[in-house]
């Protein structure tokens, strides 16, 4: 019972923070260490990933009427004329997806027999050190800031993101997968505030073209750890993925109502003061 308390309280604040840009994997790894959900961080890897795979189906969930009409419009002819303009808007989404994705596959790249690049950042890049998650999150603080700098510089406003922004946003998200604690939604956010995307689409724009790639990053590293006979209590997972699913899905469906460019020095703060906090605590635990 004790492990399934423990696991529960860590996925709850890691799914609170998922969808902000304070980095959950800081929260995860801070929580699970005071907590004691395991020593083991390889164990702690397979938890965060079934977490950031839950997470990725939250915002398929939320969002299903953008994928739905994005895999509708893949399937409607330049015939169909009437149809075909009025899917316009659910292509460009579909285009920039699809675009999203191709940064992401850089991490397969066999760099080793046997080795994949990503597992060559994971051998040094250790999801379980506070110190580290720690600097990240400040480096996440900082990310935050300059982005709102550039954009109160400019005081421009423009469209939904382009081809070329999209690009840039998911490279911005690969530091994501390889240094623990940097936030997905502040690169993600970051990217788009430099973008000058509209208010109205910022907040799906952050989670919609996040979600393949973060699914499909995630969903190999999970089953590859699994693969490896890495041991875990599999009922205690369920049920911490049930729980972190229905926090990050209560949260997200605030944030999408909110001016998060509002709220970008708060997190930011925020970010700063979490991160030097657990990277001195790290002495201590």
């Amino acid at each position: 019972m004790a492990e399934y308390i423990k696991t529960l309280i860590t996925a709850i604040f890691s799914g609170l923070t998922a969808p902000l840009p304070v980095s959950s994997a800081a929260h995860f790894n801070f929580f699970s260490n005071v907590v004691g959900i395991s020593t083991d961080g390889a164990r702690m890897s397979l938890y965060y990933n079934a977490f950031m795979m839950m997470f990725a189906l939250v915002i398929f969930v939320s969002f299903r009427k953008i994928y739905a009409g994005c895999i509708t419009a893949a399937f409607i002819s330049k015939k169909n004329e009437e149809k075909y303009n009025k899917t316009k808007g659910f292509r460009m989404v579909l285009r920039n997806t699809a675009v999203s994705i191709i940064p992401t596959l850089l991490l397969f790249v066999p760099v080793s027999k046997g080795r994949l690049l990503i597992d060559f950042f994971d051998s040094f890049l250790n999801i379980s050190s506070l110190i580290l998650t720690g600097f990240a999150c400040i480096i996440t603080s900082c990310v935050l800031i300059i982005a709102l700098w550039y954009t109160r510089k400019r005081n421009v406003e423009g469209s939904t993101s382009d081809i070329k922004s999209v690009l840039r946003y998911s490279f911005y998200q690969l530091p994501c997968y390889i240094i623990p604690g940097f936030s997905h939604i502040a690169a993600g956010s970051s990217n788009l505030l430099i973008s000058d995307v509209k208010l109205k689409t910022f907040a799906s724009e952050v989670y919609v073209y996040l979600a393949p790639s973060l699914f499909i990053v995630s969903t190999v590293k999970l089953i590859r750890a699994i693969a490896a006979g890495v041991l875990f209590d599999p009922i205690a997972l369920l049920l911490g993925m049930i729980a972190f699913g229905i926090a990050a899905k209560l949260v997200m469906s605030i944030v999408s109502k909110l001016n998060l460019r509002r709220l970008f020095v708060v997190f930011s703060v925020y970010s700063a003061i979490f991160g030097v906090f657990i990277a001195l605590i790290s002495f201590y635990i």
